[in-house]
């Protein structure tokens, strides 16, 4: 995790994952600084989630809102700056 940290690495978390590793993910958001994008890993069209939809699946999962509109919304632009 440290070293995800210090190399400022974007983790990409899927959401099809059991509760403990999304609830997991959810504690390491808060813990460290690294950003942290939660993917419905689609393969269809239809299996993309909608953004409200993502948001609260993670406040279900312990997430705060404000917590979980970054990491739906704000993190994922961050795949194409150039930090």
């Amino acid at each position: 995790m440290n070293l995800i940290n210090y190399n400022k690495k974007i983790v990409e978390i899927s959401l099809k994952s059991s509760s403990f590793v999304i609830s997991r993910a959810i504690s390491w958001g808060y813990k460290w600084s690294f950003p942290l994008i939660f993917s419905s890993f689609a393969q269809e069209f239809n299996e993309i989630w909608p953004l409200v939809s993502k948001i609260n699946y993670l406040i279900v999962h312990g997430a705060s809102q404000v917590q979980a509109y970054k990491w739906v919304l704000n993190d994922p632009f961050k795949l194409f700056s150039n930090e």
